[in-house]
């Protein structure tokens, strides 16, 4: 009876994304996390998979496999990108599919929060911090102030 039931995979891959909310053009850590039998490999993706041009992809590391210490005969293998978004909203990391041995596995989309540079409202950038009004704007045209190309 139990025969026909699909069985769980035994490899089970997931994005990360640290942090989960940020701002556009701000980095993101990307992380591809495949948990799997320790004497499978996982054949991974060379480029950061399925990102159109509205992202940046900033830094791609070797992926590093490790046995997992708690459970014996198991590993974990992962690969870290550092991307940003150039466009505002919310994002879709896309699924994946990848493969482990002979075994095929899906990673699922990953959602991401991508705030605007401009305030709710805003249609033109906000002033740079640290720089002052000018006087004249501040006090008025007239209040007498003389400025040099007041004349």
């Amino acid at each position: 009876l139990a025969s026909w039931l699909a069985e769980p995979s035994d490899v089970v891959a997931r994005w990360r994304a640290e942090p989960a909310k940020v701002e556009v053009g701000q980095p993101i850590e990307l992380v591809l996390l495949v948990e799997h039998p320790l004497d499978r490999a996982v054949r991974l993706p060379k480029e950061a998979p399925g990102l159109d041009d509205s992202w940046a992809v900033l830094e791609r590391e070797e992926p590093r496999t490790r046995p997992e210490p708690s459970q014996a005969g198991r590993a974990r293998t992962e690969v870290r990108f550092q991307v940003c978004s150039l466009e505002p909203g919310e994002r879709e990391i896309p699924a994946l599919e990848l493969s482990c041995g002979s075994e095929s596995v899906k990673c699922e989309a990953l959602e991401l929060a991508v705030a605007g540079v401009l305030g709710e409202g805003q249609d033109a950038a906000r002033p740079p911090k640290g720089f002052r009004e000018p006087l004249e704007r501040k006090l008025g045209k007239d209040s007498g102030l003389r400025t040099q190309d007041s004349g």
